[in-house]
């Protein structure tokens, strides 16, 4: 086996241990609905997972505003019971933030972390980890992680200790109630096998109220159907009597009194009906108050018992269709959360930036991948916080070409809370892109002499009709109009090709802002012409950009024209530039007649024009391919932002220079 071969099986084997360590601690915690077996797992899983030594579970009280350090893992007995204020202490501090809180205990050389532990939109406490040397990004995130897993398996244990609460404070003064209380202690011993766990309540329920009969249907959770999943000895004449929208039901089975008495329960989770629970009593008995006290009881015990093992199930199933549909796509497909932290990679994605998805989990994206394109979108949207959608290339170290889309994950109160990343192999459709160009640009060189030529031959023609008539003066004008149309698209065609290919570059730090005020110098007679309001809003500190000088200025130039040929009298175009996140952000902006949502994913293709054209407006349908060329070339991104009617926003978002590197890199 080689050395490459065995490096991918381990890290393939360090992902699945990952994998195998979460999914362990998650099911772990929702093994028991026992409070103090929850807290004690907890308190192990959190340490199992984090690599830590020992690990401190404070639960909080809402009515002392107290948090109490109730069990921990390789603890000193010592500590249990310790109290403290929130923002007080390592955990008290993350109680209070909500997020995660790392700090240095120098006593013990160690450092420990701490989670706030929220579920249900409540706060339950903190969970803190001690452990030797440094905290990984990747323990902080897997504790994170298990932070919310273990909230709801304390809220969830407090809702049934509540409830078995309840029973011990009704006077069980015979036999008859504690076995019910047993019934409902079935719950537990069920664990995740639902079947299992409802055919032990309901044998035990029978049992203990010495009934007939009984089955517990639940709802589909897709249809609203009711389904039967257990029963036992169940009449005929008791089929199809659920009646689901009644909290307890009470009437002679089959319309008989000596028949027994047919009782329905429905489970509920908070307002939400779950199924239905239904026993009947033996021929000529009816059920008694404190039987269907006992009932209620234990039905909602079951509820609570059903939406546990559910909420298990349904991270384990969203974990294996993840997993699988990750593996299945030859897309690259990344997410990060809110911070640029990464989250989640597939294989095509390791294999595309060579990295490994496991060893990076938790890292800030700019630390696991280096793709200059790849982070300048990143920054962009964690800068603007905005829920759009974002599309880009990217180009690879192996020549292939990606294209990206990168859609954000929104909460239902409409914030960010992280981003996906999409992309797919474009590779071949940019060679033939790149063909077809050649093509178009072997045709330019060819028509370059035969232009000049008609040109000068117009010219002699001129000079020989001393007096031409209105015409001919007509015919030599429309000539001379397409002539040099003609001629000014092949130069734009031979300035696209010597931009793409890099010729005659030369590479130096330059300011942007200097560029963007020659540009207003440049345009401001040709602004007052047209009657349009030039303005511009440039920094005093320099904007400084790492690339050609020249071709700097002929995009902002583009910008700026483009901008006033679609600008009518009386508005305005306006110039800005500004410095942000490690990047020059350049936006040209009008109050032309805006640009319809159709047309702007194709606003700088190559000959692309807008349908509907102002009068007078002329162009070759080139001078946006050329900015946005320029700009992919100087490492950046270029987009448009506009609304018919309300104008339009051209934004450039160029690195920043760090002259020490580009220098050495160009050397």
């Amino acid at each position: 086996m080689s050395r490459q071969a065995a490096s991918s099986r381990s890290v393939t084997s360090a992902r699945r241990s990952g994998i195998e360590a979460a999914r362990r601690a998650a099911l772990a915690v929702g093994a028991s609905l026992n409070p103090d077996e929850v807290l004690v797992t907890i308190a192990r899983q959190a340490c199992a997972l984090t690599g830590g030594q020992r690990s401190a579970l404070w639960l909080f009280d809402a009515e002392s505003n107290i948090l109490q350090l109730v069990i921990g893992h390789r603890l000193p007995d010592a500590l249990i019971g310790t109290t403290a204020a929130p923002g007080e202490g390592t955990a008290g501090r993350a109680f209070r933030r909500r997020r995660a809180v790392v700090v240095d205990d120098t006593a013990t050389q160690s450092k420990v972390a701490a989670v706030s532990l929220v579920a249900q939109g409540k706060r339950w406490g903190a969970l803190e980890v001690r452990r030797k040397g440094n905290w990984g990004a990747g323990a902080i995130a897997a504790l994170e992680w298990f932070a919310p897993l273990a909230a709801a398996a304390i809220a969830n244990a407090q809702a049934f200790d509540h409830s078995v609460q309840a029973i011990s404070q009704i006077q069980m003064s015979n036999e008859m109630w504690r076995a019910v209380g047993n019934a409902a202690r079935a719950i537990i011993d069920g664990g995740y096998d639902l079947d299992r766990m409802l055919a032990k309540v309901l044998d035990r329920t029978l049992s203990s109220l010495n009934l007939r009969g009984g089955a517990v249907q639940l709802r589909h959770e897709t249809t609203g159907q009711l389904a039967t999943i257990v029963e036992r000895n169940w009449p005929e004449a008791a089929r199809n009597q659920a009646k689901p929208n009644r909290a307890v039901l009470v009437e002679p089975l089959g319309g008989v009194e000596d028949a027994g008495t047919l009782a329905c329960l429905a489970l509920t989770v908070g307002e939400r009906v779950i199924g239905v629970m239904q026993v009947v009593t033996r021929p000529g008995q009816t059920f008694s108050l404190d039987d269907l006290d006992a009932l209620v009881i234990v039905a909602n015990q079951l509820s609570l018992g059903i939406e546990n093992i559910r909420f298990f199930q349904q991270v384990g199933a969203e974990e294996q269709r993840l997993r699988a549909i990750l593996s299945s796509t030859n897309d690259v497909v990344l997410g990060v959360d809110a911070h640029g932290r990464l989250l989640i990679a597939n294989a095509a994605a390791e294999h595309a930036f060579g990295f490994s998805a496991q060893a990076c989990a938790g890292q800030v994206l700019s630390e696991a991948i280096t793709n200059a394109a790849l982070q300048v979108a990143l920054d962009q949207a964690r800068y603007q916080r905005d829920a759009r959608t974002r599309t880009f290339q990217i180009a690879l170290p192996d020549e292939r070409v990606l294209f990206s889309s990168m859609s954000p994950i929104v909460a239902q109160d409409g914030a960010v809370q992280g981003w996906v990343f999409v992309m797919q192999d474009i590779t071949q459709f940019k060679e033939m892109e790149k063909l077809q160009a050649d093509i178009v640009l072997t045709a330019s060189h060819e028509l370059r002499n035969p232009i000049n030529l008609m040109l000068g031959a117009l010219e002699l023609l001129e000079r020989a009709l001393e007096d031409p008539t209105e015409a001919q003066r007509n015919a030599l004008d429309l000539v001379r109009l397409g002539t040099e149309r003609t001629k000014s698209l092949v130069e734009d065609l031979l300035d696209l090709e010597r931009i793409e290919r890099r010729v005659g570059w030369s590479m130096k730090r330059c300011d942007c802002a200097e560029v963007a005020r020659a540009t207003w110098a440049a345009f401001r007679l040709q602004a007052q012409s047209r009657q349009v309001s030039l303005e511009m809003r440039l920094p005093e500190s320099a904007l400084p950009v790492w690339g050609d000088a020249r071709l700097l200025d002929r995009m902002v130039s583009n910008l700026v024209g483009n901008a006033l040929k679609y600008t009518p009298q009386g508005g305005r175009v306006s110039i800005d530039a500004r410095a942000e996140v490690g990047q020059i952000i350049l936006e040209v902006s009008d109050t032309g007649h805006g640009i319809p949502q159709e047309a702007q994913s194709r606003i700088f293709e190559r000959f692309y024009r807008l349908p509907s054209q102002p009068d007078g407006v002329k162009g070759t349908g080139l001078g946006l391919t050329i900015v946005k060329s320029i700009v992919e070339r100087h490492g950046g991104r270029v987009w448009v932002t506009s609304q018919p009617g309300c104008g339009s926003t051209f934004t450039v978002s160029l690195p920043m220079a760090n002259t020490a590197e580009q220098e050495k890199a160009h050397a």
